[in-house]
C-alpha cells in the first residue's frame, strides 16, 4: 500500500502506527487494518493475485520472484512501520506506482506485461532496502557478507547448496574463514542465520497457505517428514500441526 501524501494513523492488527506520506506499507494476507485520516490522503493499493505470485506472466526467474515475496512477507512480522526511510528511494517507488496506476487505468488487464514488470521492479527496490533486516538488526557492510546473505536468501529452498563447505567454496574461502567473517559481521553464526531464515519462511507457509506438511517439507528440501518435524520441534518446541 503506497501513500502518496497525507497523514494520520494506521491501525494494523490492533496496533496504532502514525503515517505521513509518501510512505509504503506491506501487508500480509491475514492482516486486518483501518486508517484514521487526519489530513487528506491519497492511497494506491497493489493486491497481488496468482499471476504475480506464481509467475504465470513470465517463466524467467520465477523461483527468485517467489523467494523475494516470501522474504518480504517474513519481514512484515518484525516491522509494521513504513518500509522505506530514504526520500530518494520513495521518489523512485512513487514514480513506478504512478506508471502502474496509469497502465491499469488504460488496460484494466491483470495480465498486462508492463504492470507485471513494474511491480517486480518495486519489489526489487524493497528488497534492496530491507533484506538485511529480515533476521538480524545488524546491517552488514562487508560486500562479501552481503553477497553471502543474498545467496542464502536465493537458495533457501536448496539446503545442499547452503552447506558451509559449499558456501565457502562458492565464495573462495575456507570454511573457517567464512564462518568467522560471518559471525564477526552479523553477530550470529552462519548456521543459526540460515536456520532462522528458513524457519521464518516455513512459519509463513504454515500460517498462510493450504499446502500440506509434506509439500512444505519437500519445498524446503528436507529429506523426509521426520527431519522436518525435528527441525520445527528443535526451534519452536511444538509440532508443525500446532502452528496451523
Amino acid at each position: 500500500m503506497f501513500i502518496r501524501y497525507g497523514e494520520g494513523y494506521h491501525y494494523l492488527n490492533d496496533v496504532k502506527y502514525s503515517y505521513k506520506g509518501p510512505c509504503l506499507f506491506l501487508l500480509a494476507p491475514d492482516d486486518h487494518h483501518i486508517f484514521e485520516i487526519e489530513a487528506e490522503t491519497e492511497f494506491s493499493v497493489l493486491k497481488l493475485n496468482s499471476v504475480y505470485l506464481s509467475g504465470e506472466q513470465d517463466n524467467s526467474g520465477i523461483s527468485e520472484w517467489t523467494s523475494l515475496i516470501d522474504q518480504l512477507l517474513a519481514f512484515t512480522d518484525n516491522n509494521r512501520k513504513p518500509l522505506i526511510s530514504s526520500s530518494e528511494e520513495m521518489e523512485k517507488i512513487g514514480a513506478m506506482i504512478s506508471l502502474i496506476v496509469g497502465e491499469w487505468t488504460k488496460s484494466k488487464n491483470s495480465q498486462n506485461e508492463t504492470i507485471f514488470h513494474l511491480i517486480r521492479a518495486v519489489f526489487s527496490l524493497l528488497k534492496r532496502n530491507v533484506f538485511s533486516k529480515i533476521i538480524t538488526h545488524e546491517k552488514p557492510e562487508n560486500p562479501l557478507v552481503i553477497r553471502v546473505i543474498g545467496y542464502i536468501h536465493q537458495h533457501i529452498y536448496h539446503p545442499n547448496r547452503l552447506r558451509t563447505s559449499k558456501l565457502a567454496a562458492k565464495f573462495k574461502l575456507s570454511s573457517g574463514q567464512l564462518t568467522n567473517l560471518f559471525k564477526r559481521e552479523i553477530k550470529v553464526s552462519l548456521k543459526d542465520y540460515t536456520d532462522a531464515y528458513r524457519l521464518k519462511l516455513i512459519e509463513k507457509e504454515l500460517h498462510y497457505t493450504g499446502n500440506s506438511l509434506k509439500e512444505i517439507s519437500n519445498r524446503f528440501g528436507f529429506t523426509d517428514m521426520s527431519h522436518f518435524n525435528k527441525f520445527i520441534r528443535r526451534h519452536l518446541k511444538v509440532n508443525p500441526k500446532e502452528l496451523r
